[in-house]
């Protein structure tokens, strides 16, 4: 062989191994030789296997039919090293390097990036620590950074041009939104507004990516999402006056949306309050306009999506008779599920009007409200095996070789219904379950709510990795312990899992494995079902109006209850004012009750003891004066009304009342 011919066969070797290890830049590469391609046939355990491999495919394949079109030579020296600037505390060195940074465009995307491995999919290469530290730099040298304000505008420009379906192009647009002061200061330019533009218009597969990098650097995620809302603020009241910067802030707004999905997908994860803009919020609620909220949901509060959500239901709901169903207590599992397995699913989008068997009453909620709440109860309990309650007071699918599909379809379906009719469940999933209903992806937080032992015991391996010590030392393989039936059963993560040992080098994709069996294929069949049933009603576009954590509190209620609330929002009837002595007692009777007995209390009033979205508004409970001292107080939970009688004693009160919530099923619930 020539020396010419072994160097040839050298750098194809080279440069094979790289795409087999590495792969290439591209989102969406098409090329089956490559690791980023989605059709990657191969699966290695260690480098000696690639390198094998490797040899292998070229003794029987042409190296120009493997090569992939998008591998591009990096060089380490496009890292600016930023940090060793700033901790050089040299002026004319830290400026230099930020000329670098925004003067050459294929330079800015390598911030922070290491220097030995390239930007890939999985490894986008942001340290949350890195950026924190940065962040507050250029929070502290505005006057330096402002000198560089025009270099940053023209490469904007550029990033908005380069149109390449790219990982670096990605990490180029997140580490624009550092740059805040640049951002914010520019809504009268067009250069603000094109790039959020931009954003607006990458594909599908781009936002994946973009929400995946946002995910891993929340101090980014969180810096990102005040520029969101601080254009939002700042535009909006002058935007609907003149519809100046429409588009601007419907951009803004998905951009919040994106932001939102990626603290889902954290494990840092910001409250869902946090992506509300209030001021929009109460631009619509002053203008009592929810003709048009979608291209603003993003950053809408949830009281105003569940607005435009249920106009929506009950638009529908007005073109068509209701939905009856008699049932009686004693048989309310048996009967439900022969009822919403048979009814059609298009009937599932009226109004349900729900009878008890044998008792007279007009359902104007409050029926509806109790038949949901006896039904998830009974379903919920041990009895049935269907569910299993982790941290305290979440609900879990349990798995069985011998489950009943049909159980958790109609399930699924009370749930959807129970939204449709704007219930609150007397239960709580993880937020993973809603996620799911969504089609995100599962992360090791999702794990964290359902076994946190095991994600314990991953954070450990994390850290031994971390402090230079070989996991292999564990003796662990890819499989999982599971119980059935009350017998540990091991189930293989893949074929042959029993006999592949968890090391350094893929301890990721054990982690990546352990995620996806316990929250993905262990539960397949029991979410499926249950999926399907919550699906029966889709044709009500619940899943389009809230995101996860939001569906969680339409479904439950808020994960708190704030009293302090509950007694803000009354209204008092027929002579009683907040300073009655009646009143006065009632409400002094309610301080001093257990936390349960006011849940029973309140339970009694408006059906549920959550406490729902809606309760933010004014007049979320009523209050009546009636005359009988002799009768005890009755609720009509279709409107939150507490009738409560003039009793001639605070004691008497009480014990009306605590008789009352003690013995409340089926009686005075109107």
């Amino acid at each position: 062989m020539s020396s010419a011919a072994a160097t040839s066969t050298k750098e194809a070797v080279q440069q094979l191994f790289n795409q087999f290890t590495n792969g290439c830049d591209s989102i969406n590469c098409k090329c089956k030789w490559c690791k980023s391609c989605s059709n990657f046939p191969f699966k290695f355990n260690s480098p000696n296997e690639i390198a094998s491999k490797v040899l292998d495919l070229l003794k029987t394949t042409p190296f120009a039919e493997m090569v992939c079109p998008n591998l591009k030579t990096e060089s380490p020296e496009k890292v600016v090293d930023i940090k060793a600037a700033i901790r050089s505390s040299d002026k004319e060195q830290i400026q230099n390097a930020f000329k670098r940074l925004f003067t050459e465009v294929e330079y800015f995307p390598y911030l922070f990036a290491s220097k030995s491995q390239p930007i890939r999919k999985g490894n986008y290469q942001f340290e949350s620590s890195d950026f924190k530290s940065f962040l507050a730099y250029l929070s502290h040298n505005l006057e330096m950074i402002e000198s560089f304000r025009n270099d940053y505008y023209n490469l904007v420009e550029k990033i908005i041009a380069n149109d390449s379906k790219t990982y670096t192009r990605i990490r180029s647009i997140i580490l624009a939104f550092c740059f805040d002061n640049f951002l914010l200061f520019h809504t009268e330019n067009q250069i603000s507004q094109k790039f959020f533009f931009m954003i607006d218009n990458l594909s599908d597969e781009e936002v994946t990516v973009l929400i995946d990098m946002f995910s891993s650097i929340p101090p980014v995620l969180l810096n990102s999402l005040m520029v969101c809302q601080t254009i939002i603020t700042v535009l909006s009241h002058e935007s609907f006056s003149s519809n100046k910067y429409y588009d601007f802030i419907k951009y803004a707004c998905k951009m919040v949306k994106h932001l939102h999905y990626a603290s889902l997908c954290s494990e840092a994860q910001l409250p869902y309050h946090a992506f509300f803009n209030d001021p929009l919020s109460k631009f619509f609620i002053k203008r009592n306009e929810i003709a048009d909220f979608t291209p603003y949901l993003g950053a809408l509060s949830l009281s105003l999506k569940a607005r435009c959500m249920y106009r929506e239901i009950m638009d529908k709901q007005r073109m068509t008779t209701h939905l009856d169903f008699e049932v009686s207590r004693q048989n309310i599992v048996e009967e439900s599920i022969d009822f919403l397995t048979r009814v059609k699913p298009s009937h599932l989008t009226r109004k349900l009007s729900v009878f008890f068997t044998g008792e007279a009453g007009v359902d104007a909620g409050g029926l509806s409200r109790e038949f949901f709440y006896l039904l998830v109860n009974a379903v919920f309990s041990p009895d049935y095996g269907m569910f299993r309650i982790i941290n305290q007071n979440t609900y879990w699918f349990v798995h069985s070789d011998f489950s009943e599909p049909m159980k958790f379809n109609v399930l699924g379906t009370v749930v959807a219904l129970a939204i449709a009719n704007s219930v609150i469940l007397p239960i709580r999933f993880p937020i993973a379950l809603y996620k799911k209903l969504l089609g995100m992806k599962m992360t090791l937080e999702d794990l964290n709510q359902i076994e946190p032992d095991i994600v314990k015991g991953i954070k450990e391996m994390r850290q031994m990795v971390q402090e230079g010590k070989d996991v292999k030392d564990l003796y662990l393989t890819f499989e999982a312990t599971v119980t059935m039936f009350g017998d540990p059963i091991v189930v293989e993560f893949i074929p042959g899992g029993s006999q592949k040992d968890v090391t350094n080098e893929n301890l990721e994709e054990y982690i990546q494995m352990s995620i996806d069996f316990y929250l993905n294929k262990h539960i397949a069949n029991e979410f499926s079902a249950f999926q399907r049933g919550f699906k029966k009603l889709e044709s009500l576009h619940i899943l389009d109006y809230v995101l996860p954590d939001e569906l969680d509190i339409l479904v439950s209620g808020l994960p708190t209850r704030d009293w302090n609330i509950f007694k803000k929002g009354v209204k008092y009837e027929n002579g009683y004012s907040q300073n009655s002595e009646p009143v006065i007692w009632f409400w002094k009777i309610f301080d001093e009750m257990s936390e349960d007995d006011k849940a029973a209390l309140m339970q009694f009033i408006t059906g549920t003891d959550r406490t729902p979205v809606a309760t933010a508004k004014p007049n979320f409970l009523v209050i009546r004066r009636t005359p009988d001292v002799d009768a005890l107080p009755e609720a009509h939970t279709c409107l939150n009304m507490l009738m409560l009688p003039h009793y001639p004693s605070e004691k008497v009160m009480k014990d009306k009342i605590m008789f009352a919530i003690k013995n409340s099923e089926g009686f005075n619930l109107l």
